[in-house]
């Protein structure tokens, strides 16, 4: 009987540590962004956040420097290669960050204590 009350608290502190647990929403704000330099200017914006997104935006500048060079093809190649655009867009996703984890519950904790007798009792 014992047992099934240790199971059931053990089984409730766990679905509170995974409630506890989320992942961090889309950036919208990002996606704004985009979608509005798309509409504005005809341009793609990339967050070079990793690797595999700066990778995918040298190899956008090797086939726009291919071509001869227009007023869109130079407008993206500075969106391209603006590093205070990506500082930003770093700043940007800092604070997003911040906001995401300032609106998360805090840690649940768990404390177990136990007393054992010192003499032999009765």
């Amino acid at each position: 009987m014992a047992h099934t009350g240790i199971k059931r608290i053990v089984a409730i502190a766990a679905l509170g540590i995974l409630s506890a647990c989320g992942s961090m929403p889309e950036r919208r704000d990002l996606v704004q962004i985009q979608s509005e330099a798309q509409v504005q200017e005809g341009a793609t914006i990339v967050w070079q956040k990793d690797a595999q997104s700066a990778a995918q935006v040298d190899a956008a500048i090797e086939r726009l420097l291919s071509q001869p060079l227009t007023k869109e093809s130079a407008i993206q190649l500075a969106l391209y290669s603006n590093r205070e655009l990506q500082a930003q867009f770093d700043r940007i996703g800092v604070a997003h960050a911040a906001i995401w984890q300032a609106s998360l519950l805090k840690n649940p904790s768990l404390d177990f204590a136990t007393k054992f007798p010192i003499t032999g009792g009765a």
